[in-house]
């Protein structure tokens, strides 16, 4: 299955009709929706979206920065997304988490971090 998602703001209609465009163009299935802020986590759309897509399934966007904006926020649904089995793709980027290369360096990543959060507990 692929799944869409749109993030706008309340007022611009406008950009809710062209990203729902280009997913559909891009093969989504079933589109979520939010408005407001991407530094929010907790949205409706995006926590149906996340209970919704199941290991083989794919969801796709925009950009990444539709699901979230921060960069920590965005490394860890990455990494749950990938943890899941599901593929995210944007449709006007080059992110696709199928990508072996992308895969690499992400898991290089997360090594990283959690080596930093680790040396950081000894420490304190």
């Amino acid at each position: 299955m692929i799944y869409g998602y749109v993030r706008y703001q309340k007022n611009d209609e406008e950009s809710k009709k062209q990203q729902e465009q280009l997913l559909k163009e891009s093969g989504a299935e079933k589109i979520f929706y939010d408005t407001g802020s991407g530094y929010d986590l907790r949205r409706k759309g995006l926590e149906e979206l996340l209970s919704a897509a199941k290991s083989g399934d794919t969801i796709i966007a925009t950009r990444y920065t539709k699901l979230v904006r921060k960069f920590p926020e965005a490394r860890i649904m990455l990494d749950e997304i990938i943890k899941k089995n599901v593929v995210f793709k944007e449709v006007q980027g080059k992110l696709d988490t199928s990508d072996p290369a992308f895969l690499e360096l992400h898991k290089a990543e997360m090594e990283f971090f959690e080596e930093l959060e680790k040396r950081y507990q000894e420490v304190n």
